[in-house]
């Protein structure tokens, strides 16, 4: 009993079965009336133009964005803009108190200066100097002439004033004896006394000055001989300086000029510049606030152009182009079709959890739709076009064997399946080859009422 049931039930599913096949094997091929075949879903083939897009989400972004931050610390004295405002390149819009960096800086520029003069005086040394040092060298090696080899005229001279002192102390000495000389008990009160003290020592000088010009001492000579050589080591400085000397003031104007710009440095990051034109998107601190250094004061952004940043998937990278056109739809403006292309196609894939990607960047046009950064955007980029082509609808295509197949309405109440060479496809429509022409009607949906079938007619 078990088993009849069994083979019941697998004769009848087998039944059933082949029920299927049939119809599906044989009801593209058959004819019948309408009122058999219930309601029909039909379309025309037409001639027309046919688009292959490939679809992705992004958000409208500006052309470039900086977010703007002091490197320095201290409290906001100046913020000159507010968000929405429009800025252009260089435009200051925003100081920290700068007093104590511009004093800074001043001294920093006066000590470059000085270091600057000293070695353009060592490259090329002012005539003044130049011709004083020569004096100078002139006289010292007179000087120690003079003491090697005293003139006659000197020599004289200094008898003369050695004969002249020692009459004086001859003098002075007789006055001194006619009061009485030593032996007057009141004699070193006298102006006597005080004068032949006086014509003693002119005496001894003049003794000294007369040896000297005949024979000059060796502490003369040493002294006479390094005046010559400071004053020629003073002309060799001005004249031909020292290489090391000149690499040294080289130095000090290195280091002054590098002292110069870091003071400079540190003033300008006491700045903050609009870094191009733009529009600011956003003021994070008021006027008065302290502000750590690094943090964001306020944000810029560039719009000139508007780009969106689509991911697109491996499979589909392959068919994007540079200059590609490009469809934009916003949730923000339905009704709107923004026209846009293809500005950058990434070389390097992003792998997201697995799934790989490539980002393509779009320039939009947005014409007369008022854009604002960050709105949704739908973005259809064309990768293929053909115009005047015949087209029906996806859903109107079988397939079977390798083969394409269409069902077409011959005359009301009778229907014929025709092979068809198909071309480009889009996401609705499909290009048509051969085996149609404009104007036939092709069914889409066969049949909706399984009810009863006629034969074939």
């Amino acid at each position: 009993m078990t088993l009849g049931k069994r083979s019941f039930v697998l004769l009848g599913g087998a039944v059933i079965i082949a029920l299927v096949i049939g119809v599906g094997v044989f009801l593209p091929r058959l004819t019948a009336p309408a009122a058999d075949l219930g309601t029909l879903e039909l379309a025309t083939v037409r001639r027309g133009a046919l688009l292959a897009t490939v679809s992705a989400t992004g958000a409208i972004s500006p052309m470039r964005e900086a977010q703007m931050a002091f490197t320095a610390t201290g409290p906001l004295t100046k913020l000159g803009v507010k968000q929405g405002d429009r800025v252009k390149k260089d435009q200051l819009v925003a100081a920290l108190d700068p007093r104590t960096l511009e004093l800074a800086l001043a001294q920093a520029e006066a000590n470059l200066a000085a270091a600057q003069a000293k070695l353009d005086q060592l490259k090329s040394p002012v005539v003044a100097d130049v011709t004083a040092a020569q004096a100078s060298v002139a006289s010292a090696e007179a000087a120690l002439t003079q003491l090697r080899a005293p003139a006659q005229n000197d020599l004289v001279i200094a008898k003369t004033d050695l004969d002249k002192a020692q009459a004086a102390v001859a003098r002075a000495q007789a006055d001194y004896d006619r009061i009485g000389g030593a032996s007057n008990p009141f004699s070193a009160l006298t102006p006597q006394a005080l004068a032949l003290q006086q014509a003693t020592l002119d005496y001894q000088k003049a003794v000294a000055l007369y040896n000297a010009k005949i024979t000059p001492t060796d502490s003369q000579l040493k002294q006479a001989q390094a005046n010559v050589e400071q004053a020629r080591s003073q002309l060799q400085r001005l004249t031909n300086p020292n290489p090391n000397d000149l690499k040294s003031a080289q130095a000090n104007v290195e280091q002054a000029r590098l002292a110069r710009d870091l003071a400079q440095a540190r003033v300008d990051d006491a700045l903050i510049r609009a870094p191009f034109d733009g529009v600011v998107t956003h003021v994070d601190f008021d006027l008065g606030s302290f502000v750590p250094a690094g943090r964001v004061v306020l944000g810029i952004a560039d719009v000139s152009e508007l780009h969106i940043k689509l991911n697109i998937d491996e499979t589909d990278i392959a068919k994007i182009a540079v200059g590609q056109p490009v469809t934009i739809t916003l949730d923000a403006y339905p009704d709107a079709n923004i026209a846009a292309t293809v500005s950058e196609v990434a070389a390097v894939a992003t792998t997201v959890q697995g799934v790989v990607n490539y980002v393509v960047t779009v320039t939009v046009n947005p014409g007369a739709v008022p854009l604002k950064i960050g709105m949704t955007a739908d973005a259809n980029i064309v990768v293929a076009q053909k115009t005047d082509v015949l087209l029906v609808p996806n859903r109107a295509v079988r397939a079977a064997n390798d083969k394409r197949y269409v069902v077409i309405q011959k005359e009301p109440g009778k229907s014929e399946e025709i092979q068809v060479q198909l071309g480009m496809a889009n996401e609705q429509e499909t290009e048509v080859y051969s085996g149609l022409h404009e104007g036939q009607t092709v069914i889409i949906s066969l049949i909706q009422n399984l009810g009863s079938f006629g034969p074939p007619r």
